[in-house]
């Protein structure tokens, strides 16, 4: 009964994805919400908050504060020679972000990236693992923590994912069924993520057009690029309405060691102990993004890679070539990132989250095959008893410390300022809020709440002491409230003195 059950509904796909479908994007609603207080915790999510509320009144910057000291922020530049200021990272996020702000539903855009990233990885999984094993796989990423956070933030690295596994699919097919039409969609969805991560474009676009050589595809590879170009132009030419270069990346303007590559001008701040980037950081890096992925991939305790080699223990040839390609995409975005100079290590691993089908596959691989190697001795119930056992910890110990480490500060931003702005009844006015308390990012926990414009009843500010009274020139009719230590009173200017 229960194999013609499931039988069955292995024949009907369309029942169990759009079900899939559903349970991620809810998943990832209710956690931004009852998790992440429906605030961004990362200072990259208020940047890509910032720029898709420019891009959504059609512009590319918007003007420069007069007062730039009360409204700096971590990796958004201010221009006062142009008198205008705008985020440092690509254009391809923000202006899908855009269209959920402008529409008001902002947390919705990466739910339903997220949810339509792991059907790509179904359907990838299923070229070459069947359907059943990529049904596991997706039950995996329905279950795991990282996608749960990734979900519900407003980073990247969710499109990233969807743009990558959708390329590498797209080559797949493309060349398994001769339709170049499908390659060229290949192109575009690595020139597309180009314009998001442009360094996942180029890991990833490197390994589809090698499977497309490997194949003789010669003409295939050229497609691939042609369809890709235009996105890059548009990179280009984004790069230069900035920065008067279409070589300068903001990144690069904003901050010259904030680059790629090793040697000591390399790297934003001192890592392990020194300026620089070199080999030997770059392995710690892997390091500390591996201790990641062991714990909050599943929530398995230290051992949510434990099934991957298994994997590998196969002979047969369609696997084998799925692996192949796994493997490859896996060393390609690891040699890469290993150029970095910072690990990335925020809600997880976040900067390989586009091996995500990997991780899931292979993980869904390997446990099949340690399955199947107990089975023929007779211990059919091992594999089922400790898959289960390990997301019973995952349920009972594991999502409860991982719930409260997110809910609590993390990275130092959180809803305290504006809760209490709420219960002081503040509907419009200047608030102050400390300009260094927890850490430089924590003023994004406000910040993000301004309009680049800064033009929202509420403006939140920096308290600068001394220099408190410069706003009252540029914003005269305005309250100003100072937020300290939880709670918000009326702000009568320094030592008691009239504002």
């Amino acid at each position: 009964m229960k194999s013609r059950v499931a039988r069955w509904l292995f024949a009907r796909p369309g029942i169990y994805l759009g079900a899939a479908f559903g349970v991620a994007v809810a998943t990832y609603l209710v956690f931004h919400a009852a998790v992440l207080g429906g605030t961004p915790h990362v200072s990259d999510e208020v940047v890509y908050i910032f720029q898709a509320k420019t891009l959504a009144r059609g512009v590319l910057y918007a003007p420069a504060p007069a007062l730039p000291s009360f409204f700096r922020y971590l990796n958004i530049i201010i221009d006062e020679g142009r008198g205008v200021w705008f985020g440092i990272y690509p254009p391809g996020w923000p202006a899908c972000l855009a269209l959920f702000v402008r529409a008001g539903v902002g947390p919705l855009a990466n739910a339903l990236v997220n949810a339509g990233a792991l059907l790509v990885v179904y359907r990838l999984g299923a070229e070459f693992f069947g359907r059943r094993l990529a049904a596991g796989a997706l039950a995996l990423g329905l279950a795991s923590p990282f996608a749960w956070a990734m979900g519900a933030s407003y980073l990247s690295h969710p499109l990233a994912l969807l743009l990558a596994a959708t390329a590498t699919l797209a080559v797949v097919v493309g060349l398994r069924r001769d339709r170049p039409l499908y390659v060229a969609a290949a192109g575009a969805a690595v020139g597309l993520l180009a314009t998001v991560r442009p360094w996942d474009a180029a890991a990833t676009g490197v390994v589809v057009a090698a499977l497309l050589a490997r194949n003789r595809a010669w003409r295939g590879v050229a497609l691939m690029a042609a369809a890709a170009a235009p996105f890059v132009a548009l990179l280009l030419l984004y790069n230069r309405a900035l920065t008067g270069s279409a070589w300068l990346f903001p990144q690069q303007l904003y901050n010259a060691r904030d680059a790629l590559g090793f040697g000591p001008g390399v790297g934003k701040i001192a890592t392990y102990g020194s300026l620089g980037h070199t080999p030997l950081k770059a392995a710690y890096n892997l390091g500390h993004n591996v201790r990641a992925l062991l714990t909050n991939l599943f929530g398995w305790p230290f051992v949510s890679l434990l099934f991957i080699p298994f994997a590998y223990a196969t002979r047969r040839p369609r696997w084998r070539r799925g692996l192949a390609l796994l493997t490859a995409l896996a060393v390609a975005s690891i040699v890469a990132y290993g150029c970095y100079w910072y690990d990335g290590v925020l809600y997880g691993a976040r900067f390989y989250y586009t091996l995500m089908p990997a991780w899931l596959l292979l993980t869904a691989a390997g446990i099949a095959r340690v399955h199947t190697w107990c089975a023929r001795r007779r211990a059919p119930a091992l594999v089922p008893a400790t898959v289960a056992a390990l997301f019973a910890f995952a349920a009972v110990a594991y999502a409860p410390h991982y719930v409260r480490k997110l809910r609590d500060s993390y990275n130092g931003m959180d809803n305290a300022a504006y809760e209490a702005a709420g219960r002081a009844g503040v509907r419009a006015g200047v608030v102050l809020v400390p300009a260094v308390d927890r850490g430089y990012p924590s003023y994004g926990a406000v910040f993000w709440r301004n309009s680049p414009w800064l033009d929202t009843p509420v403006l939140w500010a920096k308290d600068l002491g001394p220099l408190n009274h410069e706003l009252r020139a540029v914003w005269p009719a305005k309250e100003v409230w100072r937020y300290r230590d939880g709670r918000l009173s009326r702000y009568a200017g320094e030592e008691g003195k009239a504002f």
